[in-house]
Protein backbone atom coordinates (compact mmCIF):
# COMPACT_ATOMS: atom_id res chain seq x y z
CA UNK A 1 0.00 0.00 0.00
CA UNK A 2 1.35 3.47 0.08
CA UNK A 3 0.39 6.25 2.34
CA UNK A 4 -0.54 9.76 1.45
CA UNK A 5 0.89 12.98 2.80
CA UNK A 6 -0.99 16.19 2.19
CA UNK A 7 1.47 19.28 3.11
CA UNK A 8 0.67 22.93 3.02
CA UNK A 9 2.37 25.58 0.09
CA UNK A 10 5.22 26.21 2.67
CA UNK A 11 8.68 25.04 1.78
CA UNK A 12 10.46 23.21 4.47
CA UNK A 13 13.97 24.05 5.53
CA UNK A 14 14.80 22.24 8.63
CA UNK A 15 17.85 22.57 9.78
CA UNK A 16 19.82 19.74 11.49
CA UNK A 17 20.52 19.94 15.26
CA UNK A 18 23.54 21.71 15.96
CA UNK A 19 24.18 20.19 19.69
CA UNK A 20 22.71 17.71 22.27
CA UNK A 21 20.61 19.90 24.20
CA UNK A 22 18.20 19.40 20.79
CA UNK A 23 17.45 16.15 21.75
CA UNK A 24 14.13 15.14 22.19
CA UNK A 25 13.42 11.75 23.56
CA UNK A 26 9.57 10.25 23.61
CA UNK A 27 8.17 7.36 25.73
CA UNK A 28 7.73 4.22 24.69
CA UNK A 29 4.98 2.59 23.06
CA UNK A 30 3.59 1.16 25.53
CA UNK A 31 4.14 4.28 28.09
CA UNK A 32 2.14 6.40 25.33
CA UNK A 33 -0.52 4.06 25.60
CA UNK A 34 -0.96 4.14 29.63
CA UNK A 35 -0.33 7.97 28.99
CA UNK A 36 -3.48 7.93 26.91
CA UNK A 37 -5.82 5.82 29.32
CA UNK A 38 -4.57 7.54 31.98
CA UNK A 39 -6.15 11.25 30.63
CA UNK A 40 -9.61 9.38 29.77
CA UNK A 41 -8.63 8.06 25.98
CA UNK A 42 -9.92 4.90 25.67
CA UNK A 43 -7.32 2.51 24.89
CA UNK A 44 -9.57 -0.12 23.28
CA UNK A 45 -11.13 2.50 20.65
CA UNK A 46 -7.42 3.75 19.70
CA UNK A 47 -6.98 2.74 15.93
CA UNK A 48 -3.38 3.33 15.22
CA UNK A 49 -0.52 5.35 17.54
CA UNK A 50 2.13 6.84 15.37
CA UNK A 51 5.05 9.50 16.14
CA UNK A 52 4.52 12.53 14.20
CA UNK A 53 5.72 16.44 14.18
CA UNK A 54 3.56 19.24 15.55
CA UNK A 55 4.46 22.60 13.84
CA UNK A 56 5.03 24.76 16.16
CA UNK A 57 5.29 28.69 14.77
CA UNK A 58 8.14 30.97 15.87
CA UNK A 59 9.29 34.26 15.03
CA UNK A 60 9.07 35.35 11.65
CA UNK A 61 9.45 32.43 9.22
CA UNK A 62 11.02 29.71 11.44
CA UNK A 63 9.01 26.77 13.10
CA UNK A 64 9.94 24.33 14.95
CA UNK A 65 8.46 20.55 14.08
CA UNK A 66 8.43 19.34 17.72
CA UNK A 67 7.92 15.04 17.78
CA UNK A 68 4.79 13.68 19.71
CA UNK A 69 2.66 11.20 19.35
CA UNK A 70 -0.47 10.65 17.51
CA UNK A 71 -3.63 8.80 17.38
CA UNK A 72 -6.17 7.86 14.96
CA UNK A 73 -9.39 7.69 16.94
CA UNK A 74 -12.85 7.11 15.18
CA UNK A 75 -11.05 8.36 12.22
CA UNK A 76 -9.50 11.25 13.09
CA UNK A 77 -5.69 11.93 13.98
CA UNK A 78 -4.84 13.84 17.10
CA UNK A 79 -2.25 14.91 19.33
CA UNK A 80 -1.71 12.66 22.21
CA UNK A 81 0.18 15.92 23.97
CA UNK A 82 2.87 15.27 26.39
CA UNK A 83 3.05 14.10 29.62
CA UNK A 84 3.42 17.02 32.21
CA UNK A 85 5.43 14.49 34.43
CA UNK A 86 8.17 14.36 31.41
CA UNK A 87 8.44 17.81 30.34
CA UNK A 88 11.37 19.60 31.31
CA UNK A 89 10.38 22.56 33.61
CA UNK A 90 6.56 20.73 33.90
CA UNK A 91 4.55 20.28 36.34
Amino acid sequence: GHQQVDFSGTTLQVPLPVNDDDTVTLPSTADAETWASQVGINPDKIEDLRIGYYWQTDTGDTVTLQPEWFYKYDGEWQSLGTNPATRTGGS
